[in-house]
């Protein structure tokens, strides 16, 4: 009997592993097909490659960009990228945008298009690569892969300015070339006094950014500073005083500390009394509305400079005993400030004392003010509770006040830029979960990033409140948790809350279980920021300025260049800041907050490094002691510092003699006398130098007059009376090398026309002065190089 054939049973396990491998199989066909023959970067590069074949076409018949030769049936349709071993790197960014080294390109829709400007001539994109200053996954070739915009990618793609914030990688010096953006949230970051409290890993400058307060109680009203510190601008709209989220029992406390920070000579001065007509003059001889803000123009716009602070509505502010005091020595009350010193004597001081406190006072707000309940004096509870709100707040971050140390322990910012995402903290708000995105939301709207408080199962309900009460000063810190009943303490704390100016008065605690009156009470505190909110205050920034300060922190990161070859060259900068007699009088007269000498100081005036050149010094001398507006339009001059005689003539000396390169204008040393002013003048006509400046009346107001009269002046002031040859020619040759912002052109001038038109510039001289110095004219056309005459 033949035995029967044996029959198997396929498992089921062999099944699903059958049509897995089948599936897998598939899948992978797909995926293959798909970056072959439908990938998103293969349709650019097709299209690239037929764009280039239209512009070849068109080549034939016009002369084609440079670049625009290649035939598309020559392009290959492959994966591309940047193979950056020191950086550590592979970019595959040029895959999609295959044209960025392209000029001819420029035309084309992204990711086509040429990369703008002249970046890529010193960045190379096959020795920097794109996400070196880009960011974003430089391996992917999906485009939201390749952009960063994946989970877990620390560094999605910027955009926008903030692609700046990459430059400090290989850019060290303050500021940044093409970066005006990044440079400018730098500046932001010293001028707001972010260092006060944040370290940065840089130089911590000696500067606060604050006023001085230790004589503060004698220089404001306890009522002003009370609402200064409530509301800052509400008093004055252009302020840079951050807002702090206080309760009124805070506000009432600080108020109360500062105004016990008392000047014992200035309270103890008689009141004074002076002319307001008398102080106007000094006030226009001063030049204060160069640095100052002294009113709003007809569209509400302010009207002066932003150096020092706002002057209007001083008088509802400042008393005049301590302005008097003040006007005679600045830098006693703020040894950082920008104001010069001037040579007022106390009656000057008092006038113009008068003066300011008579024409800028809101007589409207002064007369609500009076109607308003009188401040009680600060009690010694609230004077105690001040001095902790003060320390607690590091208020001495941005004010110096003796006793009263910075403590600086903010967040340290040195590598905020590289920190990753999952460190940062964005509480509540509802933003993308990017670093740019938190930097922008945290210095926009600080609040924002809070997280509300929550009670946790097993806690002690009164214990966390007490505990995450802010500011702390005004709870934990000065007082303890009363024994009891837990209902007894919860309706403790809502009256210590109520009692500080936290919750409003006629709140009361709901009937109910105490897990409920607990929750309604961490609602209330929570819905008033009290319960755990952040420390930082409200700048209130402008959008422009917040998206510079976020790219500015940005840049601060501990990714770098991998070898100092990738270093931008330093550009040397040499810092004026002398010790000898000169140092003593620029310190003093603050030369340096209008004019830049070498590297220093500010550009609101004439640069000083070349005056020496420049001018003569005759005619510098008789300038510091009756300075005059060179500009018709123009009615601002230097202020009227009433020099004693020794020191006009040390300061002209030392700058004739100083403040010069041998080297400017040689030329003109060397060959004055193959000038010839006729020829000059004929050219001065030709190139239309009459559009932009005057003589005799005739001509632009774009740049200086060249026949300035001032008919009072002890010195001639035309420009042939003033200027000295070497610095015309020098500046004729290229304006751009002496001043690199100036708007005068480069007209491209042979040897001889310079020549010509410097000795045009220079017989330019007042004729009723040369007449009364009888005409003296030995220098060709040069001025008076002697010395001053005595």
């Amino acid at each position: 009997m033949m035995d029967r054939p044996r029959t198997y049973r396929v498992g089921w396990l062999k099944v699903v592993l059958l049509l897995s491998s089948v599936a897998s199989f598939g899948m992978l066909l797909l995926a293959a097909y798909q970056e072959n023959f439908t990938a998103e970067w293969r349709t650019h590069q097709q299209e690239f490659a037929h764009v280039l074949s239209v512009k070849a076409t068109a080549a034939n018949e016009t002369s084609a960009p440079a670049g625009a030769s290649v035939k598309a049936s020559d392009y290959p349709i492959e994966i591309r990228q940047a193979f950056l071993p020191e950086w550590d790197k592979v970019d595959r960014c040029i895959t999609c945008h295959v044209g960025i080294d392209n000029p001819a390109m420029q035309d084309q829709p992204q990711p086509l298009t040429a990369h703008p400007g002249d970046i890529l001539q010193h960045h190379s994109a096959d020795r920097y690569g794109c996400t070196i200053c880009h960011q974003g996954q430089g391996r992917a070739t999906d485009k939201e892969a390749a952009h960063g915009r994946v989970p877990f990618w620390d560094e999605p793609l910027l955009t926008g300015d903030f692609i700046q914030s990459t430059c400090t990688q290989c850019h060290h010096d303050e500021e940044v070339p093409q970066a005006p953006v990044l440079n400018r949230g730098r500046q932001l970051l010293s001028e707001l006094g972010c260092v006060g409290c944040h370290k940065t890993g840089e130089t911590l400058a000696a500067e606060k950014v604050g006023p001085q307060l230790d004589s503060v109680g004698s220089k404001v009203t306890r009522k002003w500073l009370h609402k200064w510190l409530a509301d800052p601008g509400k008093y004055l709209p252009e302020h840079k005083m951050p807002q702090y989220p206080l309760p009124s029992g805070a506000i009432d406390g600080l108020a109360a500390f500062l105004m016990t920070a008392r000047d014992d000579k200035i309270d103890n001065a008689p009141q004074p009394k002076g002319d307001y007509d008398t102080g106007a003059d000094i006030y226009r001889e001063s030049q204060c509305i160069v640095c100052h803000v002294t009113k709003l123009d007809y569209a509400d716009n302010p009207v002066g400079g932003h150096i020092g602070p706002s002057l209007m509505k001083i008088g509802n502010k400042i008393n005049q005993k301590w302005l008097v005091a003040f006007f005679q020595n600045p830098h006693s009350f703020l040894p950082h400030t920008k104001m010069p010193g001037y040579h007022f004597s106390k009656k000057e001081a008092i006038n113009l004392s008068q003066f300011a406190i008579e024409e800028w006072t809101d007589y409207d707000l002064q007369d609500a003010e009076a109607e308003e309940p009188a401040l009680p004096t600060g009690t010694p509870q609230q004077i105690a509770l001040g001095k902790r709100l003060f320390a607690e707040l590091d208020c001495a971050g941005c004010h110096e006040l003796k006793g009263s140390p910075a403590k600086r322990d903010a967040p340290e910012l040195t590598f905020i830029g590289s920190t990753p995402v999952h460190q940062l903290t964005f509480g509540d708000a509802k933003v993308p979960r990017t670093t740019p995105d938190f930097l922008y939301t945290k210095l926009k709207s600080p609040r924002s990033l809070h997280h509300k408080f929550e009670l946790h199962p097993g806690e002690d309900p009164v214990d966390a409140i007490w505990e995450n009460l802010r500011p702390k000063s005004l709870f934990s810190a000065s007082q303890s948790l009363p024994d009891g009943a837990e209902g007894e303490r919860l309706a403790w704390l809502l009256e210590q809350a109520k009692k500080a100016g936290v919750l409003e008065k006629q709140l009361a605690l709901p009937s109910g279980t105490t897990a409920k009156q607990a929750h309604w009470l961490v609602w209330a505190l929570n819905e008033v920021g009290a319960l755990n909110p952040l420390k930082m205050p409200d700048f209130q920034p402008s959008d422009q300025d917040t998206e510079a300060l976020a790219i500015a922190l940005m840049s601060l990161s501990e990714v770098g260049a991998p070898s100092k070859r990738f270093d931008a060259p330093r550009r040397s900068k040499t810092v004026f800041d002398p010790k000898d007699e000169f140092g003593k009088l620029e310190r003093h007269y603050r030369c340096l907050s209008c004019h830049k000498i070498r590297s220093s100081g500010e550009l609101l005036a004439s640069d000083l490094t070349y005056e020496g050149n420049r001018v003569n010094r005759e005619w510098l001398y008789h300038y510091l002691n009756q300075p005059y507006s060179m500009r018709r339009m123009l009615t601002i001059a230097m202020p009227i510092f009433h020099f004693p005689d020794e020191e006009s003539r040390l300061m002209s000396e030392y700058m004739a003699n100083v403040f010069v390169d041998s080297d400017l204008g040689a030329a003109w040393k060397r060959n004055r006398d193959k000038a010839d002013a006729g020829r000059g003048k004929t050219l001065f006509q030709a190139k239309g130098c009459m559009a932009c400046h005057q003589v005799n009346g005739t001509g632009g107001d774009v740049g200086p007059s060249l026949t300035t009269q001032v008919p009072e002046f002890p010195h001639g002031t035309w420009v042939g009376d003033k200027l000295k040859g070497e610095w015309v020619y020098a500046w004729l040759e290229n304006p751009q090398a002496i001043l690199p912002d100036t708007i005068e052109p480069n007209l491209g001038l042979s040897d001889q026309e310079i020549l010509d038109l410097t000795a045009f510039v220079l017989s330019l001289k007042n004729p009723q002065f040369q007449k009364k110095n009888n005409g003296d004219d030995k220098n060709n056309g040069d001025n008076n190089n002697g010395q001053v005459k005595k």
